[in-house]
């Protein structure tokens, strides 16, 4: 997940300069400016379709092992998974700015954050 991850984001450096390229451009140049945009956008997509797929799995993986009890986690971090946690993401646009636009931009990473630091605090003493 982390590798596509970097993919995504390093793609929208793309999309930006496709649509800087297409403030500058002559009409009959238009044309050509939202068919590359539309190319890069399928291709953002296209990875995050990849790193859904990846996430699912190793989440039911990871709720597999821990409710058969084949790890040291307690049964309850299963409600602290990350793609249990984003579950939530509507409920972003009720955070008031300016820190909705923060919460909101950043909730997967925010999901992630929140399972790690539990995640660490469970298992620091073993």
């Amino acid at each position: 997940m982390m590798a596509f991850g970097g993919a995504v984001h390093s793609n929208y450096v793309t999309t930006g300069l496709v649509l800087r390229a297409r403030e500058a451009a002559q009409a009959a140049d238009l044309e050509v400016m939202e068919t590359l945009l539309e190319q890069s956008d399928g291709y953002i997509r296209f990875l995050y379709i990849i790193l859904g797929t990846f996430g699912l799995v190793a989440s039911f993986v990871f709720v597999y092992a821990v409710l058969a009890r084949r790890t040291r986690y307690p049964r309850w971090i299963v409600f602290l998974t990350p793609t249990l946690l984003t579950l939530a993401f509507p409920l972003t646009r009720f955070v008031p700015s300016p820190v909705g636009g923060i919460v909101f931009g950043g909730f997967a990473n925010i999901a992630f954050l929140i399972f790690f630091i539990v995640s660490t605090s469970v298992l620091w003493k073993g």
